[in-house]
Protein backbone atom coordinates (compact mmCIF):
# COMPACT_ATOMS: atom_id res chain seq x y z
CA UNK A 1 0.00 0.00 0.00
CA UNK A 2 1.15 3.80 -0.49
CA UNK A 3 1.07 5.85 2.46
CA UNK A 4 0.43 9.38 1.48
CA UNK A 5 2.56 11.76 2.82
CA UNK A 6 0.26 15.24 2.55
CA UNK A 7 -3.36 15.72 1.54
CA UNK A 8 -2.73 16.71 -1.78
CA UNK A 9 -1.36 13.99 -4.41
CA UNK A 10 1.65 14.35 -6.74
CA UNK A 11 -0.92 14.25 -9.92
CA UNK A 12 -3.01 17.52 -8.46
CA UNK A 13 0.62 19.09 -7.05
CA UNK A 14 1.52 18.74 -10.50
CA UNK A 15 -1.80 20.04 -12.45
CA UNK A 16 -1.34 23.25 -9.59
CA UNK A 17 2.04 23.98 -10.23
CA UNK A 18 1.29 23.76 -14.25
CA UNK A 19 -1.74 26.05 -13.77
CA UNK A 20 -0.34 28.39 -11.87
CA UNK A 21 3.00 28.57 -14.30
CA UNK A 22 0.95 28.55 -17.06
CA UNK A 23 2.25 25.38 -18.63
CA UNK A 24 0.02 22.61 -20.49
CA UNK A 25 0.26 19.32 -18.12
CA UNK A 26 1.21 17.21 -21.62
CA UNK A 27 3.45 20.20 -22.68
CA UNK A 28 5.51 20.57 -19.31
CA UNK A 29 5.48 16.08 -19.90
CA UNK A 30 6.99 16.00 -22.95
CA UNK A 31 9.59 18.76 -22.09
CA UNK A 32 11.08 16.81 -19.04
CA UNK A 33 10.80 13.88 -20.83
CA UNK A 34 12.96 14.54 -23.80
CA UNK A 35 15.35 15.61 -21.67
CA UNK A 36 15.35 12.32 -19.15
CA UNK A 37 15.34 10.14 -22.47
CA UNK A 38 18.31 11.86 -23.99
CA UNK A 39 20.70 12.41 -20.08
CA UNK A 40 22.64 9.17 -20.61
CA UNK A 41 23.56 9.71 -24.31
CA UNK A 42 24.42 13.46 -23.66
CA UNK A 43 26.61 12.81 -20.58
CA UNK A 44 28.71 9.98 -23.02
CA UNK A 45 29.20 12.97 -25.16
CA UNK A 46 30.51 15.58 -23.14
CA UNK A 47 32.70 12.78 -22.12
CA UNK A 48 34.38 12.59 -25.19
CA UNK A 49 34.99 16.20 -25.26
CA UNK A 50 36.89 18.53 -24.23
CA UNK A 51 35.54 20.13 -20.66
CA UNK A 52 36.14 23.49 -19.82
CA UNK A 53 35.87 23.30 -16.02
CA UNK A 54 36.62 27.17 -15.47
CA UNK A 55 34.60 28.29 -12.74
CA UNK A 56 33.67 31.92 -14.19
CA UNK A 57 32.98 29.98 -18.04
CA UNK A 58 30.60 26.82 -15.99
CA UNK A 59 28.50 29.93 -13.94
CA UNK A 60 28.23 31.79 -17.62
CA UNK A 61 26.90 28.83 -19.42
CA UNK A 62 24.23 28.38 -16.45
CA UNK A 63 22.76 31.77 -16.74
CA UNK A 64 22.86 31.53 -20.78
CA UNK A 65 20.88 27.77 -20.01
CA UNK A 66 18.52 29.16 -17.72
CA UNK A 67 17.36 32.02 -19.71
CA UNK A 68 17.32 29.57 -23.02
CA UNK A 69 15.09 27.34 -20.99
CA UNK A 70 12.90 30.29 -19.69
CA UNK A 71 12.64 31.32 -23.53
CA UNK A 72 11.89 27.57 -24.53
CA UNK A 73 9.38 26.97 -21.39
CA UNK A 74 7.46 30.91 -21.55
CA UNK A 75 7.01 29.80 -25.37
CA UNK A 76 4.87 26.16 -24.15
CA UNK A 77 1.55 28.61 -23.47
CA UNK A 78 1.54 30.09 -27.53
CA UNK A 79 2.40 28.07 -30.32
CA UNK A 80 4.82 25.59 -29.58
CA UNK A 81 7.14 24.32 -31.65
CA UNK A 82 9.60 21.25 -30.97
CA UNK A 83 12.20 22.92 -33.40
CA UNK A 84 15.64 22.27 -34.19
CA UNK A 85 16.34 25.34 -31.20
CA UNK A 86 14.61 23.31 -29.05
CA UNK A 87 16.52 20.28 -29.70
CA UNK A 88 19.77 22.14 -29.65
CA UNK A 89 18.65 23.55 -26.27
CA UNK A 90 18.22 19.46 -25.10
CA UNK A 91 21.60 18.33 -25.81
CA UNK A 92 23.29 21.60 -24.59
CA UNK A 93 21.72 20.72 -21.10
CA UNK A 94 22.34 16.50 -21.02
CA UNK A 95 25.59 17.49 -21.77
CA UNK A 96 26.52 19.74 -18.70
CA UNK A 97 28.99 19.03 -16.16
CA UNK A 98 26.05 19.79 -13.55
CA UNK A 99 22.99 18.36 -15.34
CA UNK A 100 22.87 15.33 -12.72
CA UNK A 101 23.74 17.71 -9.74
CA UNK A 102 20.55 19.94 -10.87
CA UNK A 103 18.55 16.89 -11.54
CA UNK A 104 18.84 15.20 -7.86
CA UNK A 105 17.90 18.63 -6.24
CA UNK A 106 14.81 18.33 -8.10
CA UNK A 107 14.02 14.76 -7.00
CA UNK A 108 15.05 15.93 -3.33
CA UNK A 109 12.40 19.02 -3.83
CA UNK A 110 9.59 16.62 -5.54
CA UNK A 111 10.18 14.06 -2.48
CA UNK A 112 9.72 16.77 0.07
CA UNK A 113 6.97 18.36 -1.36
CA UNK A 114 4.59 15.51 -1.82
CA UNK A 115 6.11 13.31 1.76
CA UNK A 116 6.48 16.34 3.43
CA UNK A 117 10.45 14.54 4.62
CA UNK A 118 13.48 13.42 2.06
CA UNK A 119 15.09 10.24 2.11
CA UNK A 120 17.39 11.46 -0.76
CA UNK A 121 17.39 8.20 -2.28
CA UNK A 122 15.33 5.59 -4.19
CA UNK A 123 13.20 3.42 -2.76
CA UNK A 124 15.29 0.11 -1.03
CA UNK A 125 12.36 -2.96 -0.99
CA UNK A 126 12.35 -4.21 2.45
CA UNK A 127 13.82 -1.27 4.45
CA UNK A 128 11.96 1.87 3.25
CA UNK A 129 8.22 2.58 3.54
CA UNK A 130 6.58 3.02 -0.13
CA UNK A 131 5.32 6.80 -0.03
CA UNK A 132 3.99 8.52 -3.63
CA UNK A 133 6.85 10.92 -3.43
CA UNK A 134 9.73 8.35 -2.51
CA UNK A 135 7.87 6.19 -5.91
CA UNK A 136 8.08 9.12 -8.17
CA UNK A 137 11.93 9.52 -7.17
CA UNK A 138 12.43 6.04 -7.63
CA UNK A 139 11.19 6.14 -11.18
CA UNK A 140 12.92 9.00 -12.50
CA UNK A 141 16.41 7.71 -10.84
CA UNK A 142 16.19 3.89 -11.96
CA UNK A 143 14.74 5.03 -15.38
CA UNK A 144 16.93 8.04 -16.46
CA UNK A 145 19.90 8.88 -13.90
CA UNK A 146 21.81 5.27 -13.80
CA UNK A 147 23.95 4.13 -16.96
CA UNK A 148 22.92 2.83 -19.97
CA UNK A 149 23.70 -0.65 -18.77
CA UNK A 150 22.26 -0.23 -14.88
CA UNK A 151 19.28 1.56 -15.69
CA UNK A 152 15.79 -0.22 -14.98
CA UNK A 153 13.07 -0.84 -17.11
CA UNK A 154 9.16 -0.22 -16.57
CA UNK A 155 9.00 -3.45 -16.08
CA UNK A 156 11.35 -4.24 -13.39
CA UNK A 157 9.91 -0.86 -11.55
CA UNK A 158 6.33 -1.94 -10.97
CA UNK A 159 7.65 -5.35 -9.54
CA UNK A 160 10.19 -3.11 -7.16
CA UNK A 161 7.26 -0.91 -6.38
CA UNK A 162 4.88 -3.47 -5.99
CA UNK A 163 2.50 -1.70 -8.01
CA UNK A 164 0.10 -2.12 -11.13
CA UNK A 165 0.74 -1.07 -14.49
CA UNK A 166 -2.06 0.99 -14.99
CA UNK A 167 -0.93 2.63 -11.41
CA UNK A 168 2.93 2.54 -12.76
CA UNK A 169 2.11 4.70 -15.82
CA UNK A 170 0.07 7.37 -14.14
CA UNK A 171 3.09 7.61 -11.47
CA UNK A 172 5.73 7.89 -14.17
CA UNK A 173 3.60 10.84 -16.18
CA UNK A 174 3.53 12.87 -12.80
CA UNK A 175 6.80 12.04 -11.73
CA UNK A 176 8.28 13.56 -15.38
CA UNK A 177 5.86 16.45 -15.17
CA UNK A 178 7.14 17.44 -11.83
CA UNK A 179 10.31 17.50 -12.86
CA UNK A 180 9.66 19.90 -15.29
CA UNK A 181 7.83 22.63 -13.45
CA UNK A 182 9.99 22.01 -10.21
CA UNK A 183 12.92 22.40 -12.46
CA UNK A 184 11.44 25.71 -13.92
CA UNK A 185 10.40 27.28 -10.57
CA UNK A 186 13.99 26.93 -9.57
CA UNK A 187 15.09 28.62 -12.09
CA UNK A 188 12.68 31.48 -12.56
CA UNK A 189 13.64 31.98 -8.51
CA UNK A 190 17.75 31.68 -9.57
CA UNK A 191 16.99 34.47 -12.27
CA UNK A 192 15.37 36.87 -9.96
CA UNK A 193 17.45 36.65 -7.38
CA UNK A 194 20.69 37.61 -9.60
CA UNK A 195 18.75 40.39 -11.26
CA UNK A 196 18.03 41.59 -7.59
CA UNK A 197 21.97 40.93 -6.82
CA UNK A 198 22.97 43.00 -10.41
CA UNK A 199 24.36 40.04 -11.88
CA UNK A 200 22.64 39.78 -14.41
CA UNK A 201 20.31 42.20 -16.22
CA UNK A 202 16.77 41.83 -17.21
CA UNK A 203 15.57 40.39 -20.25
CA UNK A 204 14.72 42.70 -22.58
CA UNK A 205 11.59 40.29 -23.50
CA UNK A 206 9.66 37.91 -23.49
CA UNK A 207 10.10 36.61 -27.13
CA UNK A 208 14.54 37.06 -25.82
CA UNK A 209 17.03 34.37 -25.00
CA UNK A 210 19.47 36.78 -24.15
CA UNK A 211 22.45 36.17 -22.00
CA UNK A 212 21.15 39.37 -20.24
CA UNK A 213 25.31 39.96 -18.29
CA UNK A 214 25.29 42.63 -16.36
Amino acid sequence: MIKKGNNITAHELALEICAREGFKYDDAHTFAKDLLCRRVDGQALAAQEKRNNDPEYIKHQKQHIRRWYMYLAEKMGDNWDRDQDYMNFIWEVVRAPWFDEKAFMVLDKMEKMIDGKNLGREYVPGEDELTEGLILRTIIHELFLRGKNTAKTDEQLMDILFIKRSTYYKKKKDAITLFAVIMWVYAKRREDEDIEKGIVSPRNSRESKDTGAA
